[in-house]
C-alpha cells in the first residue's frame, strides 16, 4: 500500500514537473518573440528618424547650395534600394523620378522627390513633407532625380552621401507627376492647396505659373 502511494506521489510530481518546464517553455519562448517585437519596432522608429535626417541633408544640398552632406544609418536588418517610381514631365522634358526605399517585411520607409512617407502594406503615412510653396498663383515643385546607388542589405552602419551634380529652375505651365506614390503625392497637392486633376496615377498641375526647380543629386554609400 505504501510502495502504491509512494509510486503515485512520484507520478503527480513528475507531472507537475513536466508541466512546469512545459509552461517555463513558453514563458521564455513568449518573451523571445515579444523582446525581437520591440527591437524591430525599435529599430523601425529608429529608421523613420533616420530618414527624416536623410531629407534635412538633402534639403541643404538641393536648397541651401551645400556641395554635399553625409548621413550615418545603423541597420539591423531590412534593404535599402533605389527604385525608379515614375516621371515629372514638363515643356518637351520627361525627368525619371527615383525613390529611395528601406524594406523589412511589409513596412516601406520611402524618400522621394524631397518627401517621406512610411507604407505598412498598402496605407501610407506622410512623415516630412516636400518644399512645395503656393504663393497667389505661383507654385514652386521641386523635381529631384537620384543617380548612382546600388542596394544594399544585412546588418551594418552605412554613410548615405548625397552631392548636387547640378540643376537649374525652370518655368512650366504643364506639369505631370506620374508615380507609383501617386496616393502620397494627392495627399501633399491637397495639404499645400495646389489644384490638379488626377487620372491613375498620373496628376497634372492645373495652375497658371509653375516653377519647377530640378535638381540632379548623386545618392551613394561611401562606407559601410
Amino acid at each position: 500500500m505504501r510502495r502504491d502511494k509512494a509510486l503515485s506521489t512520484e507520478v503527480g510530481i513528475a507531472i507537475i514537473l513536466t508541466i512546469v518546464a512545459i509552461a517555463t517553455g513558453m514563458i521564455l519562448s513568449g518573451s523571445k518573440v515579444l523582446s525581437e517585437s520591440i527591437i524591430s519596432s525599435n529599430h523601425m522608429s529608429e529608421m523613420r528618424s533616420s530618414y527624416v535626417l536623410l531629407k534635412s541633408n538633402l534639403d541643404k544640398v538641393v536648397f541651401d547650395s551645400f556641395p554635399s552632406r553625409n548621413t550615418q544609418i545603423t541597420i539591423y536588418e531590412g534593404t535599402f534600394y533605389l527604385q525608379r517610381s515614375g516621371n515629372v514631365s514638363l515643356r518637351n522634358t520627361t525627368i525619371p523620378l527615383y525613390s529611395f526605399v528601406y524594406e523589412k517585411d511589409d513596412v516601406r520607409i520611402v524618400l522621394e522627390n524631397d518627401a517621406v512617407f512610411t507604407y505598412y502594406g498598402d496605407r501610407f503615412v506622410l512623415d516630412y513633407a516636400p518644399r512645395v510653396l503656393k504663393a497667389g498663383d505661383t507654385v514652386l515643385f521641386p523635381v529631384i532625380e537620384f543617380s548612382s546607388f546600388e542596394s544594399i542589405g544585412g546588418k551594418a552602419k552605412v554613410i548615405i552621401g548625397f552631392e548636387n551634380l547640378g540643376g537649374g529652375v525652370f518655368e512650366a505651365n504643364n506639369v505631370t507627376i506620374e508615380s507609383v506614390n501617386a496616393d502620397a503625392w494627392e495627399s501633399i497637392l491637397k495639404e499645400v492647396g495646389v489644384n490638379y486633376t488626377r487620372v491613375g496615377d498620373r496628376i497634372f498641375l492645373n495652375e497658371s505659373k509653375i516653377l519647377v526647380k530640378y535638381s540632379l543629386v548623386s545618392l551613394e554609400i561611401l562606407s559601410g
